[in-house]
């Protein structure tokens, strides 16, 4: 479940009409009028979903990405075969995932958000990972470049008083 903080009421790109682009199995926004913090967290939980459920890893790419994907991640550039190769070990470590979306802000094809993924792994712990994320999306709502700049979060200690 996402915590969505950010104020309401943010414009979101009105939804993909006949003759827009919008390619048939793209993936499609629960809410397409939906502010940007809760487009994020939708885009997110669906793709992440997706993911673990299995399938070809290709197709599921396909449906959020645009073709000619370019992904640059603190410094890394993924492609579409860099970001499908990516997905291998998320299904193989991944048991639980929820993003928290600090801030967004959307104006029309551009959009930029703050948020932290905390994943849960098989055979660790969970990791929370702080996302600064600036991206181009394509008509039907699928991203076709994202700079994001990443830290992760180093648990906080455990105040014993409010345990």
């Amino acid at each position: 479940m996402s915590n969505l903080t950010s104020p309401q009421g943010t414009p979101a790109a009105p939804p993909p009409t006949a003759g827009s682009g919008v390619e048939a199995g793209a993936w499609t926004p629960t809410n397409p009028n939906a502010a940007a913090p809760e487009f994020i967290a939708d885009f997110y939980e669906s793709f992440t979903r997706e993911v673990v459920a299995g399938g070809d890893a290709g197709t599921v790419v396909d449906r959020y990405f645009a073709p000619g994907i370019t992904q640059i991640a603190d410094g890394i550039t993924l492609d579409r075969q860099r970001l499908i190769d990516h997905l291998h070990p998320v299904r193989k470590n991944l048991t639980g995932c929820r993003y928290e979306v600090h801030e967004a802000l959307r104006s029309g094809d551009q959009l930029a958000a703050h948020f932290t993924i905390h994943a849960e792994l098989r055979h660790t712990r969970t990791i929370s990972t702080e996302v600064f994320l600036f991206g181009e999306l394509t008509p039907d709502n699928r991203f076709h470049h994202t700079t994001q700049s990443t830290r992760e979060l180093k648990p906080q200690p455990t105040d014993p008083s409010t345990a």
